[in-house]
């Protein structure tokens, strides 16, 4: 059951979601459409805003603090995949290219990393 659930209440925002289907490659269309979006996704936006620009995420994760202590979620992360080949490892093993976002327990971006993507 995800933590979250912000303005309409049958939207759940951050419920868990995963790729299943290896290798997995977005779309040419799609991957266009990730690269040139994300651009707009600033600092402080709220996951209803995101998901405006960018529409659904592939992946819905918790994001846990980096201390092994404390397994508390401090937020989500939204992933948008253009590449994965396989289910586990190094982004490098997996070949991985993506967008992620990272919202804190408020729902608001405090992070978006492009993950095997040139700038």
């Amino acid at each position: 059951m995800p933590m979250f659930s912000w303005g309409d209440p049958s939207v759940d925002w951050f419920r868990l979601k995963e790729i299943t289907t290896y290798p997995y490659q977005a779309s040419a269309e799609r991957t266009r459409f990730i690269l040139s979006a994300c651009p707009q996704i600033q600092i402080g936006m709220d996951v209803s805003e995101v998901v405006d620009i960018l529409g659904p995420p592939d992946e819905v994760r918790i994001l846990y603090a980096p201390v092994k202590t404390d397994a508390n979620p401090v937020g989500h992360s939204y992933w948008y995949v253009v590449r994965r080949l396989a289910p586990s490892g190094s982004a490098v093993d997996r070949q991985e290219q993506a967008v992620r976002v990272i919202f804190d327990v408020n729902a608001e971006v405090t992070r978006v990393d492009g993950i095997g993507l040139l700038d």
